[in-house]
């Protein structure tokens, strides 16, 4: 099955996250924070109360913060068969996770409920919950892919290697596996930024069908997924796919992230 993403309010959406309930009221969620911090500024209130009209209509309630929370976790649990350790369950629960630390730093620390830093902290929480469940969602379409893989089709003979699948219908170049294997472990070290921009690098390289394309996003994400990755090996293998493909030179989110790595 070819995976293919649309770019929608800033944000990124793909042919199964827009089948997903939960992800529309993320994306509602995150649109009212933005509103939030936005009216903040503008009329230089940093400490804006919920009294104020414009911000009742936007805020989200504890009921829908919790709510959400609540439901990433039991998604999590379906989907991968177990509940979440530790760090997992950080990667979609940030807000908390942030203000514990606070607490911990700050015995008198009161968690800020009212002011544009809360709504800035709610906003990065949310980001980070629609990124988790988005991958969550992917290994979920990756398992039934492979389930599919498995039926006999009475049109082709599919050609698998490992999880590439070449020269059929509707094909992929990007291999699931190393894709899967590498934010598996960008999530571990908490690299949303990275997260984001090889989902980003990937949907472009599938776009563009070229097969070298393919197998240099491979060494990159293989690289990337070290314990230490190597700068000149990283910054070769970039240049190579930037001059293949253009177009991926042009994703900011990519370039800012593969900066930091290369700097």
């Amino acid at each position: 099955m070819r995976q293919s993403l649309i770019r929608k309010n800033g944000l990124c959406w793909d042919n199964y996250t827009m089948e997903n309930p939960l992800i529309s009221n993320i994306d509602n969620i995150v649109f009212r924070l933005r509103e939030c911090i936005a009216h903040s500024r503008k009329i230089n209130q940093p400490d804006v109360s919920v009294a104020d009209e414009y911000i009742s209509m936007r805020a989200p309630s504890s009921s829908e913060i919790y709510g959400i929370d609540s439901a990433v976790e039991e998604i999590f649990i379906e989907i991968r068969g177990r509940s979440p350790e530790d760090r997992e369950w950080r990667s979609w629960h940030a807000w908390e996770e942030l203000d514990r630390r606070d607490r911990q730093a700050n015995p008198n620390y009161f968690r800020p409920k009212k002011t544009i830093e809360a709504w800035t902290r709610m906003l990065d929480h949310f980001l980070g919950a629609r990124v988790f469940l988005s991958k969550l969602l992917h290994e979920q379409a990756h398992i039934r892919e492979n389930e599919a893989a498995r039926t006999p089709s009475h049109q082709y003979k599919e050609i698998i290697m490992g999880d590439v699948f070449k020269n059929i219908s509707n094909s992929s170049i990007i291999n699931r596996s190393a894709f899967f294997d590498t934010m598996s472990s960008l999530e571990a070290k908490s690299e949303p930024e990275l997260m984001s921009a090889l989902e980003h690098i990937a949907d472009e390289v599938e776009k563009s069908g070229n097969n070298e394309a393919g197998e240099l996003l491979e060494q990159l994400m293989e690289e990337i997924s070290r314990e230490k990755p190597r700068q000149s090996l990283i910054k070769r293998t970039w240049s190579g796919l930037t001059d293949i493909l253009p177009s991926v030179a042009k994703i900011a989110t990519a370039t800012a992230a593969l900066g930091k790595l290369i700097s």
